[in-house]
Protein backbone atom coordinates (compact mmCIF):
# COMPACT_ATOMS: atom_id res chain seq x y z
CA UNK A 1 0.00 0.00 0.00
CA UNK A 2 1.40 3.41 -0.91
CA UNK A 3 1.85 5.75 1.90
CA UNK A 4 1.19 9.58 0.87
CA UNK A 5 -0.79 12.39 2.42
CA UNK A 6 -4.43 11.65 1.99
CA UNK A 7 -4.10 8.30 1.33
CA UNK A 8 -5.92 5.32 3.43
CA UNK A 9 -3.25 4.74 5.38
CA UNK A 10 -1.83 8.01 5.62
CA UNK A 11 2.13 8.88 5.16
CA UNK A 12 4.00 7.32 6.94
CA UNK A 13 4.28 3.94 9.49
CA UNK A 14 3.57 5.44 12.48
CA UNK A 15 0.71 7.12 10.78
CA UNK A 16 -0.53 3.80 9.20
CA UNK A 17 -0.29 1.99 12.43
CA UNK A 18 -2.56 4.31 13.86
CA UNK A 19 -5.06 4.18 11.60
CA UNK A 20 -4.90 0.47 11.40
CA UNK A 21 -5.16 0.49 15.61
CA UNK A 22 -8.43 2.44 15.48
CA UNK A 23 -9.97 -0.13 12.72
CA UNK A 24 -8.85 -2.55 14.99
CA UNK A 25 -9.65 -1.46 18.03
CA UNK A 26 -6.47 -2.89 20.15
CA UNK A 27 -3.32 -1.76 20.24
CA UNK A 28 -0.90 -3.96 18.18
CA UNK A 29 2.35 -6.09 18.94
CA UNK A 30 5.25 -4.11 17.41
CA UNK A 31 8.16 -5.87 16.53
CA UNK A 32 11.60 -5.35 15.26
CA UNK A 33 13.59 -6.19 13.20
CA UNK A 34 15.24 -9.80 13.32
CA UNK A 35 17.51 -11.84 11.04
CA UNK A 36 17.30 -15.18 13.29
CA UNK A 37 13.48 -14.88 12.85
CA UNK A 38 13.48 -14.22 9.52
CA UNK A 39 11.85 -10.56 10.70
CA UNK A 40 14.06 -8.02 7.94
CA UNK A 41 11.72 -4.99 8.91
CA UNK A 42 9.27 -3.54 11.51
CA UNK A 43 5.86 -4.96 11.76
CA UNK A 44 2.80 -4.27 13.72
CA UNK A 45 0.97 -7.28 14.70
CA UNK A 46 -3.02 -7.55 15.19
CA UNK A 47 -4.70 -10.54 16.20
CA UNK A 48 -8.57 -11.86 16.99
CA UNK A 49 -10.09 -15.63 17.06
CA UNK A 50 -9.49 -15.81 13.08
CA UNK A 51 -6.86 -13.94 12.01
CA UNK A 52 -3.36 -12.54 12.40
CA UNK A 53 -2.66 -9.13 10.59
CA UNK A 54 1.02 -7.79 10.12
CA UNK A 55 1.54 -4.28 8.98
CA UNK A 56 5.61 -4.56 7.31
CA UNK A 57 7.04 -1.09 7.58
CA UNK A 58 8.66 -0.13 4.12
CA UNK A 59 8.64 3.07 4.61
CA UNK A 60 12.27 3.54 2.57
CA UNK A 61 10.51 2.32 -0.17
CA UNK A 62 7.07 4.76 0.35
CA UNK A 63 4.81 2.07 1.67
CA UNK A 64 3.55 -0.93 3.56
CA UNK A 65 3.04 -4.62 3.04
CA UNK A 66 0.30 -5.27 4.67
CA UNK A 67 -0.17 -9.14 5.25
CA UNK A 68 -2.96 -11.17 6.48
CA UNK A 69 -3.22 -14.96 7.19
CA UNK A 70 -6.19 -17.25 8.57
CA UNK A 71 -4.71 -18.33 12.05
CA UNK A 72 -5.89 -22.35 11.06
CA UNK A 73 -3.24 -21.51 7.89
CA UNK A 74 -0.72 -20.02 9.76
CA UNK A 75 -0.30 -22.74 12.23
CA UNK A 76 -0.05 -25.47 9.49
CA UNK A 77 2.12 -23.50 7.54
CA UNK A 78 4.68 -26.47 6.74
CA UNK A 79 1.91 -28.42 5.37
CA UNK A 80 1.59 -25.91 2.18
CA UNK A 81 4.82 -25.73 1.31
CA UNK A 82 5.40 -27.34 -1.70
CA UNK A 83 9.27 -27.73 -0.85
CA UNK A 84 10.23 -29.40 2.07
CA UNK A 85 13.39 -29.94 4.16
CA UNK A 86 14.92 -33.37 2.89
CA UNK A 87 16.05 -35.34 5.89
CA UNK A 88 20.23 -35.22 5.82
CA UNK A 89 20.22 -38.62 7.38
CA UNK A 90 17.85 -40.23 4.97
CA UNK A 91 19.21 -42.58 2.33
CA UNK A 92 18.92 -41.90 -1.24
CA UNK A 93 16.84 -44.29 -3.64
CA UNK A 94 19.87 -45.14 -5.46
CA UNK A 95 22.08 -45.72 -2.10
CA UNK A 96 18.67 -48.21 -1.43
CA UNK A 97 18.15 -49.93 -4.29
CA UNK A 98 22.17 -51.03 -4.59
CA UNK A 99 22.24 -52.24 -0.56
CA UNK A 100 18.64 -53.55 -1.21
CA UNK A 101 20.07 -55.58 -4.00
CA UNK A 102 22.91 -56.83 -1.58
CA UNK A 103 20.78 -58.09 0.94
CA UNK A 104 21.01 -55.15 3.14
CA UNK A 105 18.19 -54.28 5.40
CA UNK A 106 16.57 -50.64 5.92
CA UNK A 107 16.40 -51.45 9.66
CA UNK A 108 19.40 -51.24 12.01
CA UNK A 109 20.62 -54.39 12.94
CA UNK A 110 18.44 -55.88 16.48
CA UNK A 111 20.59 -55.42 19.61
CA UNK A 112 20.86 -58.70 21.72
CA UNK A 113 19.64 -58.26 25.15
CA UNK A 114 23.03 -60.50 26.25
CA UNK A 115 25.59 -58.29 24.86
CA UNK A 116 24.09 -55.70 26.59
CA UNK A 117 24.31 -57.36 30.10
CA UNK A 118 26.96 -56.70 32.79
CA UNK A 119 29.73 -58.93 32.83
CA UNK A 120 30.54 -61.21 35.72
CA UNK A 121 33.74 -60.65 37.38
CA UNK A 122 35.34 -64.54 38.22
CA UNK A 123 36.83 -64.57 41.27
Amino acid sequence: RPLRKGRQLGHDFKTAVERLTKTMGVDPIILEPNADEGRRFDEAVWMNDEIIIRLVNREFQKQVGLVYVSKDVQSNIASYRKHKKEDPTKLSKDIKMVTRSSGASDEPPATNPADKAPKKKGK
